[in-house]
């Protein structure tokens, strides 16, 4: 028997349990025994199948080999099933990574346009102070004393008009002498 599996290796795991009980050592019975057990289904020889008319095995290998493929069908369904489920995942994070972007944005925009209320604000409070500090300057040149002397010129220094400053007499209190103050 061995020197038939070496002329046919292929054969050896087909009738390994044989050469093995053919064999005269301790244990042989037991390896030969658990060696048949690893063969084909169609190779055991199982007491109860002899009684099986042969069109119930036939069917029982066809239900094996439905069984078989249905399970390879599920597998392959299992995987598809988990690509879409990590493609979905990955979809819900793009989207939650975009809504979280322009959030941001929203709160960027809306920190923007506060801002630039504050900064309005701040501006018309600036312009508001100027005006009050131009009128109060107007308000203070108008009430300073104007002094004669002898070589007052009404037209300027320099040949201009004052600024609010006309003749003697025509200020804003509608009269009065030279070297009075304005407004009394």
């Amino acid at each position: 028997m061995l020197s038939f599996t070496q002329s046919m290796p292929q054969t050896a795991q087909f009738i390994s349990d044989l050469i093995v009980k053919s064999m005269d050592w301790p244990g042989a019975q037991e390896v030969a025994d658990r060696l048949r057990k690893m063969l084909p289904p169609q190779l055991q020889d199982n007491p109860n199948m002899k009684d099986i008319p042969p069109q119930f095995i036939a069917q029982m290998q066809q239900s094996q080999a439905l069984i078989k493929q249905l399970t390879d069908h599920l597998n392959e369904t299992t995987k598809v099933i988990e690509t879409k489920k990590l493609d979905l995942e990955h979809k819900e994070r793009i989207e939650i990574m975009r809504m979280q972007s322009e959030a941001e944005l929203k709160l960027a925009e809306l920190g923007a346009k506060s801002n630039m209320h504050l900064l309005a604000q701040e501006v018309a409070a600036i312009k508001h102070e100027n005006q009050l500090m131009n009128e109060r300057l107007k308000f203070l040149k108008m009430n300073q004393p104007i002094e004669a002397s002898n070589d007052f010129n009404p037209e300027g220094a320099d040949g201009g008009n004052y600024a609010g400053v006309g003749h003697i007499g025509s200020g804003p209190t509608g009269g009065g002498s030279p070297g009075q103050p304005m407004g009394s």
